[in-house]
């Protein structure tokens, strides 16, 4: 069963979303004999559903109906009742049509559904782990730069202010060329709305009292936390602090009683190498988006594939909560 991306489902969380990007988010809910299907789906002014900046995954989830978790389910009776939910949730995105590319979370990795449905999957990668982690899965090397920091007078401080950490962020942005999606207004209203107990903000201080790093992680307990938000001064990180500032984070996470770790992301080469040396685990994501052309291959058998398909569908119980 996939992680539990249990921020995704906070009220809080969804309606900053909607508030801060001009979305609606609409509850969805998609059920076969023993499984559900539940999603919230966040369409644009034009109706289309979008993923929401500096959201990673869609919220989706999967679970026994009530009354059937004991039950044992075959193969070919899982795999009908997966193309049962999955394909109604895809079907719903086409209908309504999307924009931009769009992801589901780590363990749903069958994404036929969304191939028959016509949309283009791409695995991603990111590295997750459960919590607290051991510290003899972290490498030498790694271990090496958070004493470097230590050695240099630098320390941990938890609770950071969002004025501090935004403006590490926008150095960030501008020293790599991206554009920093989320205003220092937006990330106050969220710190709001989510408190310090879901919303965890650190940074790293040099030895003069100045923020060379800083950082958001979002925590759900029993849940999945995120490595949401961070920025480093870059002269700062030879000495270490950025991984000062992912050790003090994991801590934080453990602490509150977050049970697992998303480190969101390793699909840049360097990004990549760097997130290894904390011996999590590799996932595979997938992200999907609408294609104008069909592949030759959907096309090839969409006369034997799609007519069997629909079937499935047809039994369904598809029910669209809306707010």
């Amino acid at each position: 069963m996939p992680l539990d991306y249990a921020i995704h489902w906070m009220p809080e969380w969804i309606s900053w979303n909607e508030a801060e990007w001009g979305l609606k988010a609409t509850q969805l809910s998609f059920e076969s004999n023993n499984l559900k299907l539940s999603a919230v789906a966040y369409t644009n002014r034009k109706g289309r559903a979008v993923m929401p900046p500096l959201n990673f995954y869609l919220p989706v989830k999967l679970e026994r109906k009530y009354g059937n978790s004991s039950k044992v389910l075959t193969e070919k009776a899982l795999s009908e009742e997966w193309f049962t939910t999955a394909g109604a949730y895809a079907a719903w995105l086409k209908d309504a049509g999307t924009s931009g590319t769009l992801a589901l979370p780590p363990g749903f990795n069958d994404v036929r559904p969304f191939q028959w449905a016509g949309f283009d999957c791409t695995p991603r990668y990111t590295y997750t782990t459960a919590l607290p982690v051991e510290e003899q899965s972290i490498s030498k090397s790694l271990r090496k730069s958070i004493e470097r920091a230590k050695r240099t007078g630098h320390t941990l401080k938890a609770g950071a202010k969002i004025d501090d950490v935004y403006r590490l962020l926008e150095e960030t942005s501008r020293a790599q060329g991206f554009r920093l999606a989320v205003s220092s207004e937006g990330l106050h209203r969220l710190d709001e709305a989510l408190g310090s107990n879901v919303l965890h903000s650190q940074s790293v201080i040099d030895s003069d009292g100045n923020h060379v790093s800083a950082g958001i992680r979002l925590s759900s307990i029993g849940g999945t936390g995120l490595g949401w938000l961070q920025g480093t001064h870059r002269e700062s990180l030879k000495h270490g602090v950025a991984q000062l500032m992912q050790l003090g984070a994991l801590t934080s996470l453990s602490q509150s009683g977050s049970s697992n770790y998303d480190y969101i992301g390793a699909n840049v080469p360097s990004v990549a190498l760097a997130k290894s040396a904390w011996g999590m685990e590799l996932s595979t994501y997938f992200q999907f988006s609408s294609s104008s052309l069909r592949s030759d291959a959907i096309a090839a058998t969409k006369g034997i594939v799609r007519p069997a398909y629909m079937a499935l569908l047809n039994r369904t119980k598809r029910t669209a909560l809306r707010k």
